[in-house]
């Protein structure tokens, strides 16, 4: 059973490989956002951002009369706004896509893959990616009708969230910074659309309006925050994974060792009583020689807006406080839930090949613990995420458990849009 599972990791990652051959960049040019914008769209929106940089699809969806024509109407619509619109509410209704709009691109696209070179490429292109594991058993043209779908309906929800004050899935943490009912948040929105609507008249893609309009939302809400720390594999990251290219993995029961976050939900604390205590477990596993490496998984969460990352201070007191050195931490700086803490770390290992057929280690403290290996965190994970980013899991100690992988753990997922 053993052998059965490590061949089937080592034909997924063969499946992988041209996407992983290198760590993926998470930069990219885009015309009218900042770079750390542009991140943000790459890493919520691979379709979309992937056919805006490649002179080809542009070319293809500029000479689409679909395409165009719903560019045309949408410009319209912009503009209709900002000369009519007094509520925040009126205005991100002419931002937004509606369900035909969405299936009428739909069909397009199923029309131009079937006749157009450079749609198929980027169909080709996602695949490639790794991004959408989800998909696999989809055909390229399908598999590229949906990324359309998701990232159309994800960028809606973020407009209706940071435009409109629509309740976004954790309320306490990712509400709106602002109140959106208000006439001066109105206003903001005008003078947005406004940005919008003349930038747009620059023969921009046909999705540069919403794609635009839900980056800059996020950006006014300080929400950017998928962007934060980014390229890892060449930050915060870079020595772990250089010392990774010398490890006997042959030495070690597991790949890593994942320190879940715990938010000290107090302004001004940078790391809770909690957090603190989570990493001496993981310091006590490391010197035992359990993993080669340890990761601490935690962004910006509570309470809401607070300045710190639960990641980046575990990582202070590790090397602060523990004298462990910073090629034997990794980092996901990103995670605000249990569930992404594990499909975040799981992420890592397959993207900085580290071995996968390895379990890894997950310690933290016993009511989590209880938690990760309910039956309720798996319910949890089906809801949320649409998966299981584990293949299995045991509990080894009342702080302690091992976990397998799933590779469904690399699906981009806009619908956190702090950390897809």
């Amino acid at each position: 059973m053993i052998l059965r599972f490590a061949a089937v990791c080592m034909a997924f990652t063969l499946f992988l490989a041209p996407a992983f051959s290198q760590p993926r960049p998470a930069t990219t040019t885009l015309p009218f956002l900042s770079r750390r914008e542009a991140i943000v769209a790459k890493r919520n929106f691979y379709v979309l951002t992937t056919a805006a940089t490649d002179p080809e699809v542009v070319k293809a969806f500029s000479a689409d009369i679909v395409l165009t024509n719903m560019a045309a109407a949408h410009d319209a619509a912009m503009q209709k706004a900002v000369a009519d619109c007094k509520t925040s509410a009126c205005f991100t209704a002419a931002m937004r896509w509606s369900d035909s709009d969405i299936q009428a691109v739909s069909n397009d696209l199923d029309r131009l893959y079937g006749s157009d070179a450079a749609v198929r490429g980027l169909a080709t292109a996602l695949r490639k990616s790794g991004l959408y594991p989800l998909y696999r058993k989809q055909d390229d043209r399908h598999l590229l009708i949906t990324a359309w779908t998701d990232a159309a309906s994800a960028i809606n929800r973020i407009i209706g969230v940071y435009g409109a004050g629509t309740p976004p899935r954790y309320a306490r943490s990712d509400k709106a910074r602002f109140d959106t009912n208000t006439p001066s948040y109105a206003l903001d929105l005008k003078a947005l659309t406004m940005l919008i609507d003349e930038e747009q008249a620059r023969d921009r893609i046909f999705f540069f309006p919403e794609l635009k309009a839900a980056v800059t939302l996020l950006a006014m809400n300080d929400r950017l925050n998928a962007a934060r720390f980014e390229p890892l594999q060449n930050g915060l990251n870079a020595a772990a994974i250089a010392r990774a290219q010398s490890i006997n993995w042959k030495k070690y029961p597991y790949s890593i060792i994942v320190v879940p976050g715990s938010g000290p939900s107090q302004n001004g604390v940078a790391l809770s009583a909690l957090g603190r205590i989570r990493v001496e477990q993981a310091v006590m596993l490391y010197r035992s020689g359990k993993a080669p490496f340890i990761l601490v998984s935690g962004g910006a969460v509570h309470p809401m807006l607070t300045p710190f990352f639960e990641a980046i201070e575990m990582r202070r007191e590790l090397m602060q406080a523990w004298n462990t050195p910073a090629n034997a931490i990794l980092v996901d700086p990103y995670a605000r839930h249990t569930t992404t803490n594990i499909r975040n770390a799981v992420r890592e290992i397959v993207r900085y090949r580290f071995p996968t057929n390895k379990p890894f280690l997950v310690t933290s403290d016993y009511s989590q613990v209880r938690g990760i290996l309910s039956s309720a965190f798996d319910t949890r994970c089906q809801r949320e995420l649409h998966y299981l980013p584990f293949t299995s899991k045991q509990g080894l100690s009342p702080t302690t458990l091992a976990m397998r992988l799933s590779f469904d753990s690399l699906q981009q997922d806009a619908t956190d849009f702090m950390d897809p």
